[in-house]
């Protein structure tokens, strides 16, 4: 399980710098993934490392419309595999390939 305290102002910055995961335009909010596992909900906001860069419509089109969170995985493996190469060593690194695997396992346990 991702560390859930796992905080990083550096990486969601980067995160913002990225094009939006839905529709490609400039990505100004960080969206932390909701609704995968037990890394949201009941007030818990996921670890930094489970979040991906949209725009403010492509924002509040995820929260109005359930349908959009189903791709939250694909999304989320993305922006990792971005962020790996971006941060190749260090703690932000290794949140970054912990998520990873995470959500690679999450994928996988779905499929089944």
């Amino acid at each position: 399980m991702p560390n859930q305290r796992f905080r990083s102002r550096q990486y969601l910055n980067w995160v913002k710098q990225q094009p939006c995961c839905c529709c490609e335009a400039p990505a100004d909010d960080p969206h932390h993934i909701k609704g995968i596992g037990h890394l949201s909900g009941a007030g818990l906001t996921a670890p930094d490392s489970f979040a991906i860069g949209l725009c403010r419509p492509c924002h509040d089109a995820l929260h109005a419309r359930p349908e959009l969170l189903a791709l939250q995985p694909v999304w989320l493996l993305d922006t990792l595999s971005k962020g790996m190469k971006r941060f190749p060593d260090g703690e932000l690194h290794e949140a970054l390939v912990e998520a990873h695997n995470w959500c690679w396992t999450f994928q996988l346990g779905e499929r089944a």
